[in-house]
């Protein structure tokens, strides 16, 4: 068959009618469907809503030999491709699969990295104040996990970091507000959006601010910037979630914990793969 010949590692089962094409589904995890029209006698076409219910996962590609619009359109609807046959099926048949397999590659991909995503242990996090020592200017941290990431000793890590962040962030007399992505100073192979903010803080030593001036670190492995979505389009979600804070008295760490547990969970239900 021409689909081994352009496709030598897939694998393929034929069935001759609707029952066995069941069968075959819910005992084999299989990617593709290539369906014909009529199987058996019967309109396959009809099938496909109980299809997509029953393995969501396959894609279907239907296939026919009547040009007919109102069929077309039903596959359209479903979600399905659509193919006529003739003398370019075996061209349009290999572009639809090869196309289809990319798809579900991608699918695969965001599969992974959601599931990378999800374990929230994969991101420390940080939350200081402008301060004169790092003692006093952290607030909240768990960095634990990833001390092998440190080329530093941790203090050393965060005087370097917050010095690194500061600099990057004030101009002159004043700081910036808002999110970042930034390179996560000497933590190997990290990164970090960074969510610079002001807040009421009595005990505010900056001379160049009236309140306080904030900043919480989630650091990310390099490799998963490329799927972030838009800035700021993250940046309207935080701000949403550090809204909830009158003042530095306010935040506690389970607080500042579940929101970074959020802005994971945000994360990886938009990750975006091309």
């Amino acid at each position: 068959m021409f689909i081994k010949e352009h496709f030598p590692t897939i694998q393929l089962t034929h069935v001759i009618n609707l029952d066995d094409m069941y069968k075959s589904l819910k005992n084999y995890d299989f990617d593709i469907l290539l369906l014909d029209m009529y199987v058996a006698g019967e309109i396959s076409i009809n099938n496909i809503p109980d299809l997509k219910a029953q393995f969501p996962k396959l894609e279907i590609i239907v296939i026919s030999g009547q040009d007919d619009v109102s069929v077309v359109l039903e596959c359209i609807r479903y979600g399905t491709s659509y193919l006529m046959k003739g003398a370019y099926l075996e061209t349009d048949l290999i572009r639809s699969i090869s196309n289809t397999l990319r798809l579900i590659e991608s699918q695969h991909q965001v599969t992974l990295m959601q599931n990378y995503i999800y374990q929230e242990d994969n991101f420390p996090w940080l939350l200081f104040k402008m301060d004169n020592t790092v003692t006093e200017a952290v607030l909240f941290k768990n960095l634990d996990k990833f001390s092998y990431a440190l080329q530093d000793q941790e203090e050393i890590f965060l005087q370097k970091l917050m010095m690194f962040v500061i600099v990057g962030l004030g101009q002159g007399d004043q700081y910036n507000t808002g999110l970042y992505a930034l390179p996560a100073s000497s933590m190997k192979d990290h990164q970090m959006l960074v969510y610079s903010f002001r807040m009421s803080d009595k005990n505010a030593t900056d001379h160049r601010l009236k309140i306080g001036y904030f900043i919480f670190c989630v650091f990310f492995p390099v490799f998963l910037r490329q799927y972030l979505p838009n800035l700021q389009i993250i940046q309207e979600f935080v701000d949403e979630l550090f809204a909830q804070f009158d003042d530095l008295e306010s935040i506690t760490e389970a607080k500042v914990k579940e929101i970074r547990n959020q802005i994971i969970t945000y994360l990886r239900n938009n990750i975006t793969i091309s």
